[in-house]
């Protein structure tokens, strides 16, 4: 995604992180909004998450490196690889853990790699300085497949980099989008719902009503988001139905962690829509679903304000 995904590049975000607006169906609860505050399961794999961010990169043949591996709480994981000053993200379907071995599955359950620690950084769960054993292969749309072999490769562990409260334990894990709603008001005028993660359907809309959307932004547009995790170490990443993956890092940006502010790596995650700083509001429900509203000012020419509200399930394994 680029510079101008319009507010469809807004949906994308959005259901990273924000969540207001309540649904009457959803059973009520909430964090900060005047009832008891909303206590989620914990995903089963929750206790095996880390970041690794490596020191000395494992380079493949076609010339990207491997520069960190996050684990989620809901036992994704996330491969960050760096070819000159831009960053690529593939995401690993499944990941167990075993005696300091992290075991990595792509969709059709076959293993695709392991991440072994050292046994002294293993035995600990904390963040640390760790060397690591690494052989990895991985699909990369547009690369084919990429592979990364590495032993005494340094390394940073880092847990619960982000305190872990109610709500952060709440957002750590993977969701699903229910649906989406889109509403703009200004010179560009409309509302529009969609029971899917479907970023396309709003295009034809958009138009119809003078967005005037670029040939590229089109195309940018023309996703399907698979899931969405978050993780206690600051990375929210989606990932596509095309097996596309992009990610950014997340924070709170108020006392009561109804809030996430998005700071963007160097990656192609960035667009007019969604900047560093931008601001999510966050909202949970007793049923596991999350509601991510995200509001955005577009200038240029035409004005116009767009409110995106993602309805999000939580889809982890217990």
């Amino acid at each position: 995604m680029k510079k101008t995904l319009l507010f469809l590049a807004v949906a994308t975000c959005v259901a990273l992180s924000n969540i207001s607006c309540g649904s009457d169906g959803d059973g009520g609860g909430n964090n900060g909004g005047g009832t008891s505050p909303v206590t989620l399961r914990i995903p089963a794999k929750a206790a095996s998450a880390a970041a690794f961010k490596l020191n000395n990169n494992v380079v493949s043949a076609s010339g990207h490196s491997l520069t960190a591996v996050y684990i989620s709480e809901a036992g994704k994981g996330v491969i960050e690889l760096t070819a000159g000053s831009s960053k690529k993200y593939v995401t690993v379907d499944k990941v167990e853990h075993a005696n300091g071995t992290y075991t990595f599955y792509n969709e059709a359950g076959n293993q695709i790699g392991t991440l072994t620690e050292n046994a002294a950084a293993a035995r600990v769960r904390s963040s640390s300085a760790s060397n690591l054993t690494i052989n990895l292969s991985v699909v990369v749309p547009g690369l084919g497949t990429l592979s990364f072999s590495g032993t005494a490769v340094e390394a940073q562990k880092t847990v619960e980099a982000i305190a872990a409260t109610v709500n952060t334990e709440n957002l750590a894990r993977t969701w699903t989008v229910q649906s989406m709603k889109l509403t703009c008001e200004g010179d560009v005028a409309f509302s529009m719902t969609e029971e899917s993660g479907n970023l396309s359907v709003f295009i034809k809309e958009a138009q119809d009503r003078g967005a005037n959307l670029t040939t590229e932004e089109e195309e940018q547009l023309r996703k399907t988001i698979k899931s969405m995790t978050l993780d206690k170490n600051g990375l929210f990443s989606i990932q596509y139905d095309d097996n596309q993956s992009e990610a950014c890092s997340w924070e709170w940006t108020n006392s009561n962690q109804t809030q996430l502010g998005l700071q963007l790596r160097n990656s192609e995650f960035g667009n007019k829509f969604l900047s560093n700083n931008s601001k999510i509001d966050v909202k949970f429900y007793v049923s596991g679903v999350c509601h991510f509203t995200m509001s955005t000012k577009i200038t240029g020419s035409k004005n116009y304000d767009a409110t995106l509200l993602v309805v999000m399930k939580d889809a982890s394994t217990y």
